[in-house]
């Protein structure tokens, strides 16, 4: 039981810590690439989530462990993440 918990957690986890070290006053490794992809990412799901009620869905479902962090991968999302106008990070 404790293992299947665990491997709930660890995408959500690894999110947690990467995002945390994204800050330059969090002191701990460089990220490498893909975790700074996955911020990135990350960022645009969020802008794209207050404006479209299917990505804020999608990401409240990744947020309370409903789903697994894929459930960002579907098409939907990606192209409401990548529509025009969706740069940077969520806060401006």
């Amino acid at each position: 039981m404790q293992r299947a918990v665990s491997r709930a957690a660890d995408g959500a986890w690894a999110q947690s810590v990467n995002d945390d070290l994204r800050h330059p006053a969090v002191v701990g490794p460089p990220l490498p690439l893909a975790a700074r992809l996955g911020n990135a990412y990350a960022d645009r799901v969020l802008r794209a989530a207050a404006v479209d009620p299917h990505v804020a869905r999608a990401f409240v479902d990744i947020f309370t462990l409903a789903k697994g962090p894929a459930s960002l991968l579907t098409p939907r999302v990606l192209f409401a993440a990548f529509a025009p106008g969706r740069r940077g990070a969520a806060g401006g």
